[in-house]
């Protein structure tokens, strides 16, 4: 049996000390040989044995003699010719294969280490070109990409897109004014700033939005085309009046900031453009998405269904609020009552506010009619020398909401340290 040598540490040593290793011992160098020795570390047996033999010599008055245990490396030519070199073990496969497991001639046959190097199979390079670059690069579309139709409830539940008043134009637009505070429904503490957008730029907006659903990368400028933005709307007008209309439209969303708390989000307050902007490159028009702030907007907000085409058949802008509002809300067990002052602040009515109880009858009533089953039925109770102190009360249609509302967030489950009987903790 022929033995590999092992590093010097403590395991070795007591290998070595066995009788088939070779043993230095048998072949000690001559003193006039002119060999190194290069000690190693040796038992305390041994250094009672070179005691010994050393004051043997000096009182003989010969040299004092070199242990061979001493010795980590002989000297060939004083060493016999059968055991000139410590011999040298065979490269192995480091796991013993069916060849050595078999006889004489098998293992006369078996691979050395090189031929297993050799034969084992190359592990793949990680990929580092251009196809590795353009997965990682691959665009995430919007989430609920699918459902052109679905909008922010928020939306439809504020002032941000408000009834009545003037466009502001975006060429008059000095620059970044004070955020104003927007009546909303819940303790959002909607702002703006920028042009005040009325419904006429929601109905736009939303085609804008649409837009960044279907694009495969709405990271992306958008490249838009003004008719078909057009047709999306329900206009059969295509003249360079309504077009104009459109384009300035998309100019002043894109002045349009936001600022309001979301519970359901991760950090609690949102804020981003509704477009990030609208820009002419040649004879081009194109929009972008702000991508992060509708990322948000789209995930963490609750998202309903608009029927828009049945929404066109409404007349005034006012009707129109209303019927967004009513397809956020359903009333199965009573009417839902509210004040007139109420509801004139919640949509952001910008005519004279002696004229808005009478346009919310209108409305009411155009809403009764052309859809059904969204507003079945209203009243409105005129108590009062003032209509700010007028109620009304409206009673929704058997049409079923659809919505989708935004994934529950998630945190870190609460740490609690008070100790059980059992030495752990309550959970």
């Amino acid at each position: 049996m022929t033995r590999l040598p092992h590093p010097l540490n403590y395991a070795s040593e007591k290998a070595d000390a066995q009788p088939d290793a070779w043993d230095a011992t048998d072949h000690a160098p001559s003193p006039e040989g002119g060999c190194r020795a290069m000690p190693y570390p040796i038992g305390w047996e041994d250094e009672e044995d070179d005691t010994a033999r050393a004051s043997e010599a000096m009182a003989e008055g010969q040299p004092k003699p070199v242990s061979p245990a001493r010795t980590f490396e002989a000297c060939p030519a004083q060493m016999p010719a059968e055991r000139a070199a410590p011999p040298v073990a065979p490269a192995v496969p480091p796991f013993p294969s069916p060849a050595q497991a078999g006889g004489a001639a098998d293992r006369a046959q078996a691979p050395s280490m090189n031929d297993a190097l050799a034969t084992t199979k190359a592990i793949p390079k990680r990929r580092t070109g251009p196809a590795r670059q353009s997965a990682a690069a691959t665009p995430i579309p919007l989430p609920h990409a699918k459902k052109l139709d679905y909008f922010p409830a928020l939306f439809s539940r504020s002032a941000l897109f408000r009834v009545g008043g003037a466009d502001e134009d975006p060429d008059a637009f000095a620059g970044p004014a004070a955020a104003i505070a927007i009546p909303a429904q819940g303790a959002v503490n909607l702002t703006l700033s920028g042009p005040w957008p009325r419904m006429r730029d929601k109905e736009i907006w939303e085609v804008a939005l649409q837009l960044a659903k279907e694009a495969q990368d709405p990271s992306a400028p958008i490249r838009i085309s003004l008719s078909d933005c057009a047709a999306r709307l329900g206009r059969s007008d295509r003249s360079a009046g309504t077009l104009d209309s459109i384009w300035r439209s998309l100019r002043r969303l894109a002045l349009c900031r936001i600022e309001f708390d979301l519970p359901s989000a991760p950090m609690g307050r949102l804020a981003g453009n509704l477009l990030q902007a609208a820009r002419e490159v040649g004879k081009r028009r194109e929009i972008e998405v702000d991508l992060a702030f509708a990322n948000k907007l789209l995930a963490d907000e609750s998202q309903f269904a608009i029927n828009r085409p049945r929404r066109l058949l409404l007349s005034t802008a006012l009707a129109r609020w209303l019927h967004d509002f009513m397809s956020t809300h359903t009333t199965k067990e009573a009417p839902f009552v509210f004040e007139i002052r109420y509801l004139r602040e919640l949509c952001g009515y910008g005519a004279n506010q002696k004229r808005f109880p009478a346009a919310l009858e209108l409305a009411l009533k155009e809403l009764t009619q052309k859809a059904p089953e969204v507003l079945a039925g209203y009243a409105i109770n005129k108590l009062g020398k003032s209509s700010d102190d007028w109620t009304g009360e409206v009673s929704s249609g058997s049409e079923k909401r659809l919505f989708q509302l935004p994934k529950a967030h998630v945190g870190p489950p609460p740490i609690r340290t008070k100790p059980t009987g059992r030495g752990g903790v309550n959970l």
